[in-house]
């Protein structure tokens, strides 16, 4: 395991400071962050306030209705109250807790992959690193005496490792959110939950069903080839919950669905990846991934949890918004798919996901 212990600023405020009484539901924003170590600067020039703690920079003009966090709006009201900047005391404590749980994190080395621990307080997010040949990504949810399993792997191995260290918790599994990967759910001994879209997917025909098709053909009896038998249909807009951990259920699109979870202000979706080549059918695919990125930008998630890449916060979001306009600018350049994956190469030089380029390419270039 390992721990990152925070950095202890000094607070530096340019207006002068009285104690007050504030509403039960807001919170003076320099006691809060000076207790934690953290650093608030004020400017009187245009009455704006900077806070940086630990990884984590906010910004906002006192009595805007948004702030910035690490480049993302988040919708919040601020005020000066007795020369004191204060706002929600809920979002404060939720932004202060995600900027926490990046900066502290646990890492248990299992045999073939491993878990990365994200602590939030009352709630802890175990994100499986399977290391197999996809980069497959599993996760689980822990509050109290329960955990709910987002995702499964792609490969026996990988399953069993996983249904092993989620037995080693000693909690109940009390439910499994599956869309794209839901290969080896049985193994977890859970209640499944899918939109009726998803399980079509995992379906002969479906498009999730042919990926398992083609990973037997390249991988043999390696691959996970189980799929639910009995699934619980949920719908896009839903709110569920399970072991007392409130999921929103997000329409992707696509051949599945994303997952919101608000106590932690994080998103599941399929793929993402900061240094990694995104699948895009169309120009009006490649608009509809910006608009995702800006809408995830504005409600400031903590952490965007991905199938094939590590969880990221805000920065990989300005990043990818970066790729994909870029991407849309070599495609209005090129007049093939080779000169297009030439051109991205050239761009991107570090980035992995070639095979999702170069099936990009296949169908832009069609």
């Amino acid at each position: 395991m390992k721990q990152k212990a925070g950095i202890a600023m000094t607070v530096v405020l340019a207006a002068s400071i009285t104690s007050t009484a504030f509403a039960a539901d807001t919170v003076g924003i320099r006691q809060a962050v000076e207790a934690k170590g953290g650093v608030v600067t004020y400017h009187a020039s245009d009455k704006s306030v900077d806070i940086q703690y630990l990884d984590t920079h906010m910004h906002f003009v006192i009595g805007a209705d948004t702030i910035t966090v690490n480049g993302g709006e988040r919708q919040v009201s601020t005020a000066l109250v007795n020369q004191e900047a204060v706002m929600d005391a809920d979002t404060l404590e939720q932004i202060m807790k995600g900027a926490e749980a990046m900066k502290n994190t646990a890492e248990i080395q299992l045999e073939l992959g491993k878990v990365v621990i994200y602590d939030f307080g009352n709630i802890r997010l175990h994100a499986y690193l399977s290391n197999d040949a996809l980069y497959d990504v599993c996760y689980l949810v822990e509050k109290g005496d329960a955990v709910v399993l987002i995702e499964s792997g792609a490969f026996d191995a990988n399953v069993a490792e996983w249904d092993q260290y989620i037995q080693s918790l000693g909690k109940t599994v009390a439910g499994q959110l599956m869309a794209y990967h839901p290969n080896g759910a049985d193994h977890y001994d859970a209640e499944v939950y899918a939109t009726e879209n998803a399980v079509k997917n995992w379906g002969e025909g479906g498009s999730i069903r042919a990926l398992t098709d083609g990973f037997v053909v390249s991988f043999g009896d390696a691959v996970a080839e189980e799929i639910p038998a009995q699934t619980n249909i949920i719908s896009a807009g839903d709110t569920i919950v399970l072991g007392d951990i409130t999921f929103r259920i997000v329409a992707a699109d696509d051949d599945a669905y994303s997952i919101e979870i608000p106590e932690i202000n994080c998103i599941y979706r399929h793929m993402m990846g900061s240094q990694c080549h995104n699948i895009l059918a169309s120009m009006d695919a490649i608009d509809a991934e910006i608009a995702a990125m800006e809408s995830y930008q504005e409600a400031g998630y903590t952490l965007i949890l991905t199938s094939h890449y590590d969880p990221e916060g805000q920065e990989a979001v300005f990043a990818k918004i970066e790729y994909l306009k870029k991407t849309k600018e070599i495609v209005q350049s090129c007049d093939t798919a080779e000169a297009f994956i030439a051109a991205m190469q050239q761009e991107f030089p570090n980035y992995s996901g070639v095979n999702y380029l170069e099936m990009t390419a296949g169908m832009l270039f069609q």
